[in-house]
């Protein structure tokens, strides 16, 4: 009864100290090695198509809850175990519209070489080993696009059509392990090498939605069950007076469990003498130089390239190169502002704005997305802020057309604003 007693008392104790209703001797309740973070607050989201405006702005509430429990069973282990949920709970948009992502994983590092690990990290060799869980509930429908359920036609024959929602396509859950060994030098100094393995799964395929003739599904929708792995080697070096250089490198393997390739024409290769599920293989490199002149200012600038091959017909091989950049600036302890930006150019090689259209030149599906973001944040509590934050996206809208090659196909820009309550432990 005690116990239970306890319990309850910790717990109104951390719900008071999150919104700073108690004094700062004791606003952090929590044990040694737990940590925790979360918010909650309101927002507006546009979620707009750019040839189709059809849909009002919708209003959602952003959550987040994270936790990590961090224990030391000897001189040179730790062991991690970290939780989170979140996302965004929108009102006005469909029935049970809503983004959740939660997740758990336990990270074990283990000191194989050097003076036994403590908090700040000292010199040494380690072995990295992560098991994660993590899962998402979404109405995506299209990588970013947002917005009403998209719903399609299944025609029997001769029956009348009837209409099918695919809002919970991409409810899905992946599992996966993180083997790594990390060497950190002097002075900042870092050397990482990684392998991951993990698949991915899907609640619902839908492979019986499409257009039936003769009693077969023709263009049925695919499977997107994937198992994936990857290799990273990593780096950071400090160049003195705040600078600091990062670079990493990764190949990946993605691995479609039985989802038809495209053939040259952007056809799907139903038939089963030539059916290839589909397999990409990526190349990326991403470097960043990170300046620090003083605990107040901190801009970064990060370039990226990657490669990806289709090792079908290779339709949808690629090349892409990024930019992200931004700043952060700390003023008097309790005002921190910050802005970012993000553009990103993918250059087909084959893929082609129509299927089996006879263009002439380079046949393009070339996207070019852009992103700003813009954050102003106010300490009001021993550990809590009022964050503001403004997040604009935006898909060329020349990227893919139609058949006729007139009307763009799924041009983006959506724009999210919100006020939250964050609070840390």
């Amino acid at each position: 009864m005690r116990r239970g007693t306890e319990r309850a008392r910790l717990i109104a104790v951390l719900a008071t100290a999150a919104l700073g209703l108690v004094p700062a001797a004791s606003a952090r309740p929590l044990p040694a090695g737990l940590r925790v973070r979360g918010a909650i607050g309101i927002g507006a989201d546009t979620n707009a198509l750019t040839f189709d405006r059809g849909m009002a702005t919708s209003t959602y509430m952003p959550y987040e809850l994270w936790a990590a429990y961090e224990v030391r069973p000897a001189s040179r282990t730790e062991l991690r175990f970290q939780a989170n949920a979140g996302g965004n709970a929108y009102s006005g948009v469909a029935p049970g519209g809503r983004d959740q992502d939660y997740g758990a994983s336990l990270r074990l590092v283990q000191r194989l070489w050097g003076e036994r690990r403590s908090r700040s990290s000292s010199p040494g060799l380690d072995l990295v080993i992560q098991p994660y869980w993590r899962a998402g509930r979404s109405v995506y429908t299209s990588h970013q696009l947002y917005r009403e359920i998209v719903r399609l036609e299944r025609r029997h024959d001769g029956a009348p059509p009837r209409r099918v929602s695919l809002g919970g396509r991409y409810n899905a859950s992946e599992v996966g392990t993180e083997l790594g060994l990390e060497w950190r030098g002097p002075r900042g100094s870092r050397w990482e090498l990684e392998y991951e393995a993990m698949a991915r799964n899907y609640e619902n395929d839908y492979r019986w939605v499409g257009l039936i003739v003769g009693g077969s599904v023709v263009n049925p929708v695919q499977r997107d069950d994937y198992g994936a792995w990857a290799v990273r080697i990593g780096t950071q070096q400090p160049l003195g007076r705040g600078l600091t250089a990062r670079a990493r490198y990764w190949h990946d393997r993605t691995q479609w469990v039985d989802r038809a390739s495209r053939d040259v024409d952007g056809h799907l290769a139903l038939d089963p003498l030539v059916f290839e599920s589909q397999r990409f293989d990526t190349d990326v490199l991403r470097t960043e130089l990170r300046w620090e002149p003083s605990r107040q200012l901190e801009c970064f600038v990060a370039p990226a390239w990657s490669w990806r091959q289709d090792h079908a017909w290779g339709y949808w091989d690629s090349a892409l190169w990024s930019i992200d950049t931004g700043i952060r600036y700390r003023w008097r302890r309790h005002l921190e502002v910050a802005a970012e930006y993000h553009y990103a150019h993918r250059d087909y090689a084959t893929a082609r704005e129509n299927f089996s259209a006879p263009f002439f030149g380079k046949p393009l599906l070339d996207d070019y997305p852009r992103a700003v973001s813009l954050e102003a944040g106010w300490r009001v509590a021993p550990h809590g802020s009022m964050v503001a934050r403004y997040v604009y996206d935006n898909r060329n809208a020349n990227a893919i057309r139609d058949d006729s090659g007139s009307t763009p196909i799924f041009p983006y820009e959506r724009s999210r604003a919100d006020v939250r309550y964050e609070f840390r432990y």
